[in-house]
């Protein structure tokens, strides 16, 4: 009967085993809409404020809520700040791009963002956790959405990725 449960746990995205709980916050915020059952308090609160962030059009904002080394790392590669955003939004991507007609990502490219919305968990590679939700632009096209989230060691989360 345990191994049944363990394995429907398993596919259903669950981690079976003992895990270190995020430390609570001093005074929740009030859940945001359409995201109760599927993340921690901590990861509701944090997704609002990227979600603020990104309907606001504050990409200044943004990249201060992103890890200072791998932003480092990308933009002495030569990636574009605008580019780095829509990497960092998953929305740089064959089939997935927010990217104009040049292939290029600029300011007014993200700038046609209009909504989004978180749907769930996706994979955990070590110690980023993916979130997926979609994107709707001001054109009407809807396109996926995908975040990689750092544990930040001053608390909190940054937007991240894969390092090297």
């Amino acid at each position: 009967m345990r191994s049944w449960i363990a394995a429907l746990l398993v596919v259903c995205g669950c981690v079976v085993g003992a895990q270190e709980s995020p430390a609570p916050l001093p005074a929740p915020a009030p859940s945001a809409p359409g995201l109760a059952g599927v993340f921690t308090q901590e990861e509701k609160d944090a997704l609002a404020q990227f979600e603020d962030l990104i309907e606001l059009h504050d990409w200044l904002g943004l990249l201060d809520r992103t890890e200072p080394r791998h932003r480092e790392e990308k933009l002495k590669a030569g990636v574009s700040h605008a580019q780095y955003i829509a990497e960092l939004l998953g929305l740089f991507f064959d089939g997935n791009s927010i990217a104009g007609e040049d292939g290029k990502v600029d300011i007014t490219d993200l700038e046609g963002i209009r909504q989004i919305a978180w749907k769930r968990k996706g994979r955990a590679e070590g110690d980023l956790e993916t979130i997926l939700g979609t994107v709707q632009l001001k054109d009407g096209e809807s396109l996926l959405l995908e975040i990689q989230l750092r544990k930040s060691p001053q608390g909190g989360y940054v937007l991240s990725g894969p390092l090297g």
